[in-house]
């Protein structure tokens, strides 16, 4: 989990470019979602380690609407073209389907509260070799009390961050 993530700086700069290029592709109403995850899994089962997954990802969506449809474009990744490109094809798609003479406009950007103790330091270090450890842990204690127990579950981490940037006119 000791991947570089994109800065909050970045990310806002990509988003900002989506939707820029959203807004001039025809957008009337456009958000932008970009962000990055990190996450590691640990399957113990009967005792043992049966698998351990770990998986960076980088991904962004777009969301265009004009006169009310709507066109959604994802991707993982944050290369420039495919931000771009995303943008545009949102538009394209949100052209093609049926508009909503029901839809008024997109809700406008609002703060949310900072939420203590959600974000742990320890967690965004940490490595497969990490999680596999806690497992073993997890599965001696276990055993010290009852050598027979069955032992199944796991040890799972995520570091994840997540930009948004709204637009509408």
């Amino acid at each position: 989990m000791t991947e570089p993530e994109p800065k909050t700086d970045e990310l806002m700069s990509l988003a900002e470019r989506a939707l820029d290029a959203a807004m001039q592709a025809g957008a009337e109403w456009c958000d932008v979602s970009a962000g990055h995850s990190h996450d590691v899994a640990v399957e113990v089962e009967n005792g043992s380690i049966k698998s351990v997954d770990a998986l960076s990802n980088h991904a962004f969506t777009v969301r265009a609407l004009v006169s009310g449809a709507q066109g959604v474009s994802s991707a993982t990744g944050f290369e420039v073209q495919d931000l771009l490109s995303g943008a545009t094809d949102a538009v394209a798609m949100a052209r093609a389907a049926q508009p909503d003479p029901d839809f008024r406009a997109l809700p406008g950007p609002s703060h949310a509260d900072i939420v203590e103790g959600l974000y742990d330091e320890r967690i965004v270090g940490m490595t497969p070799a990490d999680a596999v450890n806690i497992a073993v842990r997890n599965i001696a204690n276990a055993k010290s009390v009852d050598p027979k127990v069955i032992i199944s579950g796991g040890v799972s981490l995520d570091c994840s961050g997540r930009r948004n940037r709204h637009c509408g006119s």
